[in-house]
């Protein structure tokens, strides 16, 4: 039997509702066919969203050996390294990236003409002034601009260089960047469109904050339709698409080439739709599907509710011709057998399988219209179906469509619950990784025990050796079973090693192995390898696994660094050890006497001067003058590397008792900084000769008593 198989995924983050929709959609293309998947994140987990472009470029082969083919996602990678990946021979597909060197499969929303919808849409409410802000250096926001520009062609406007403003990212600093530079400009604009949701929800919230009203003062619509979208004040107007159908296109593009076909180079285009809220002008806001079927006709009428309603929890996508409803929805089909109960009066299905049916409704849209929409499609095509003589089942369809709308409701707060939930949950396990990792004294993180506090069901950890050319398994975590061998090395093509392919028998349906580069801005320390959820609520690409990376490479650094101050304080101590044997010795020699010349004694000082050596210095050059009848007593300070208070209060005191019995003091090894040390200190040196070296002072010694 051949080995499944295994789809490479290379994307900036590997969470987020963008990153982590599309890396669902892929698995579940692979997994609808038998194959398995491996997700890369290439951007370093200490970098933010608008950090992209500051943080280094991906260029490690990591589990080229076990791919089958490539998936990459946006601007993962440098055309470099693509160009390498393509001469592996193995097929890429791009998604949301044009790569203009490479002839391969490109998955793209309808960009241009999902904006060509929202723009007739602002002309139709009779704006002409519509200015336009995003980040075009992304390939999907590039070519929304273009269908930005030729929609204002199209109808026979001039394009305005100043009402097209670049944003910094597609977050909310690129919309609030874009709103300030239309203030700055006295606002030209009487409409906005912009490239993301997130740069439409910031902007307006900046305009709002200046005063600006949305829409009475300005009309904004955005692109994506993301969750909290339809909850802003004013709901946002937006074009939607759908992540998880453009990872699936992708994953179905990939595995059409794996299987031989012949898969078309460049774009292939999943279809967007306008939702039409409350930020663009509109009041009465059209549910986002064709109008219903002829509600008069009663032939197949539940086969046409069925596509009605498959329709609406789809929405932008159609209906494939050769797909059953129930075979995107199955729950579909116990609503409309629930209908057709409460028009004839017999037992309907059970209360579990219709609160069932709304929970999967509810998994393939969150849309309050879409979903308010189906309890009126019900409606619309039971209604004609009943007698109108027949009260009583009048009665028994409206009890039951009241009961559907409560049904709708509370699987929606049911999903809204789960969801905070499941953050106040990820809080709670980022505070306990946070613990583990960082505040244990001595604890070292590449263990992994720290991944308990996470849903992973297995993980390992692959440092690079000093040559950076092999990892080792370092740390290992295991929910379950047995688990790799430590220290095995690993060349990057083949990690992770071969065993952790294939997903535990605890894994979770929807989990992924994904690689996590664990690397700083100075130094690059390996891979982590996590088997877990992918995680696609967020707004932010601060996935629970990211967050525990970079956290880990903080521990890492942590360490080295304390192994280094540990290494410093040993050196230290080790240096303060010598110089203690050093003064020891020094005082056991104490102040040699040395008589260099009749009547001329030399006295070397080394190391420094205390209390008590101040005071040997001082009975060792009288008893020298005594014994020596000593005329010229030389004290050299060349050994001596502090010359302070306590060194200059012994001098003094020598050079005193010196010329009571008559004797001369010159100081040697005084260079001008010491001297004026000396002086600064209080030493008179016009009473005491200086000599920068002792051959200088023997030399006036000679000269003198040869005159």
């Amino acid at each position: 039997m051949p080995a499944p198989l295994t789809l490479g995924i290379l994307s900036p983050l590997l969470g987020n509702f963008y990153f982590g929709q599309l890396l669902r959609g892929v698995q579940q293309a692979a997994s609808q066919r038998g194959a398995t998947a491996i997700a890369i994140q290439t951007r370093d987990a200490w970098a933010l969203h608008a950090e992209y472009g500051r943080a280094r470029a991906f260029d490690y082969p990591l589990a080229w050996e076990h791919v089958d083919g490539w998936i990459v996602i946006t601007d993962a990678v440098s055309p470099a390294y693509l160009r390498a990946l393509q001469q592996t021979g193995k097929p890429i597909v791009a998604l949301s990236w044009h790569t203009p060197d490479l002839a391969v499969p490109i998955v793209l929303p309808d960009n241009h003409g999902g904006v060509q919808q929202a723009m007739r849409h602002l002309f139709e409410h009779g704006h002409t002034r519509i200015a336009f802000v995003g980040f075009r250096e992304h390939t999907d926001i590039r070519e929304r601009y273009d269908g930005y520009h030729a929609a204002l062609v199209e109808h026979g406007l001039t394009p305005d260089p100043d009402l097209c403003i670049d944003a910094v990212d597609n977050q909310a600093i690129g919309g609030r960047g874009g709103a300030e530079r239309l203030l700055a400009a006295g606002m030209p604009c009487t409409a906005i469109v912009t490239g993301t949701d997130l740069n439409a929800l910031a902007l307006i919230a900046t305009l709002q904050g200046a005063g600006v009203r949305v829409p009475e003062d300005v009309a904004v619509v955005g692109f994506d339709d993301v969750d909290s979208a339809q909850y802003a004040i004013p709901a946002l107007t937006t074009v939607r698409q759908r992540f998880d159908t453009l990872g699936h296109a992708a994953g179905e593009l990939l595995l059409a080439q794996l299987s031989g076909a012949d898969v078309a180079p460049g774009p292939h285009r999943i279809p967007c739709t306008l939702v039409l809220r409350r930020s663009c002008g509109c009041i009465a806001t059209p549910t986002p599907v064709p109008p219903a079927s002829d509600a008069l006709s009663t032939e197949r009428w539940q086969e046409r509710l069925a596509a009605e309603l498959a329709r609406l929890a789809l929405s932008p996508l159609p209906l494939a011709p050769d797909m059953a409803p129930e075979e995107s929805w199955p729950g579909v089909t116990t609503l409309i057998q629930a209908v057709a109960a409460a028009m004839t009066g017999a037992p309907g299905p059970a209360e579990q399988q219709l609160a069932d049916a709304w929970q999967q409704a509810i998994a393939l849209t969150t849309d309050l219209r879409a979903l308010r929409a189906m309890i009126t499609r019900l409606n619309d095509q039971g209604q004609p179906q009943l007698a109108p003589a027949d009260a009583t089942a009048h009665v028994r369809l409206d009890q039951f469509l009241n009961t559907a709308l409560s049904d709708m409701l509370h699987a929606r707060l049911r999903a809204e619950i789960a969801r905070s939930t499941h953050f106040e949950k990820t809080i709670r396990n980022n505070n306990d990784i946070t613990t583990a990792i960082l505040a244990s004294e001595g604890y070292d993180a590449r263990d992994l025990t720290w991944l308990r506090y996470t849903p992973a069901a297995q993980g390992c950890l692959g440092p690079w050796d000093s040559a950076q050319t092999h990892v080792a398994i370092a740390g290992v975590f295991q929910r379950a079973g047995a688990a790799p061998e430590l220290g095995r090395m690993h060349p990057p093509q083949r990690f992770p090693p071969p065993e952790r392919l294939a997903p535990p028998a605890q894994a979770a349906d929807n989990d992924m192995l994904m690689l996590f580069p664990v690397r700083t801005p100075h130094r690059d320390w390996g891979v982590l390898a996590v088997v877990g959820p992918i995680e696609a609520a967020l707004e932010s690409g601060r996935s629970m696994f990211s967050q525990a990376t970079a956290l880990l490479t903080i521990a890492l650094e942590r360490t080295e660094l304390l192994q280094s101050l540990v290494g410093q304080q040993s050196s230290l101590q080790e240096a303060y050890d010598r110089e203690r044997i050093l003064a020891a010795t020094i005082r056991e020699i104490g102040a040699p006497l040395i008589p260099l010349l009749p009547e001329v004694l030399l006295i070397p000082l080394i190391g420094t001067i205390d209390t008590g050596r101040a005071q040997q210095l001082i009975e060792t050059a009288l008893h020298g003058i005594n014994s020596y009848r000593a005329t010229e007593v030389l004290l050299d300070l060349t050994g001596v590397p502090l010359v302070d208070t306590q060194v200059a209060g012994a001098l003094i005191q020598v050079t005193r008792a010196a010329m009571l019995l008559g004797a001369h003091v010159t100081l040697v090894g005084v260079r001008p900084e010491i001297a004026q040390s000396l002086v600064s200190l209080g030493i008179d040196l016009r009473s005491i000769g200086t000599e920068p070296t002792l051959s200088a002072a023997i030399e006036r010694l000679l000269q003198h008593r040869r005159r």
